[in-house]
């Protein structure tokens, strides 16, 4: 997934957004390298593991008078709850979505790892910053088709 950047970049659990991105990076794959050689081997042996995604930084704006803005990602990180339904919009339609690698919708699950402190730099428009960043467990986001 890289690093996107623009104006209609937005997080969303569901339709409501909870806050406008400036970026955001991560969320590529990675594998798991399992040693596989035998202590007679000449070289060393590797096996492929489970594959997991990596961590995805959010940094955007969010506004401090709504309640589905930066206190849900603060109160999942506290309470240690999956993200109902996370979505990262690039554009007004095209947003990325958790897969679980099946047809059907299941295992993956969407995680706050850290959030930042509240601020009261908020923009002419009146939005504070907020940079968070999310795991996923069992899945990866891929692209909504």
């Amino acid at each position: 997934m890289s690093s996107r950047a623009g104006n209609l970049g937005a997080f969303k659990l569901g339709t409501t957004t909870v806050a406008n991105i400036k970026r955001w990076s991560g969320g590529g794959l990675s594998r798991t390298m399992l040693d596989s050689a035998a202590l007679e081997d000449l070289f060393d042996k590797w096996s492929y593991g489970p594959t997991m995604s990596e961590p995805i930084t959010i940094e955007g704006f969010y506004d401090p008078d709504d309640s589905t803005g930066q206190e849900v990602i603060r109160a999942a990180c506290l309470a240690g709850t999956n993200l109902s339904d996370p979505r990262l919009y690039f554009s007004a339609t095209e947003y990325f979505k958790l897969y679980d690698g099946s047809s059907a919708p299941g295992d993956a699950v969407c995680r706050v790892e850290s959030v930042s402190n509240t601020t009261a730099d908020r923009d002419a428009s009146g939005m504070c910053p907020i940079s968070f960043t999310l795991r996923v467990s069992g899945g990866y986001f891929v692209r909504h088709e």
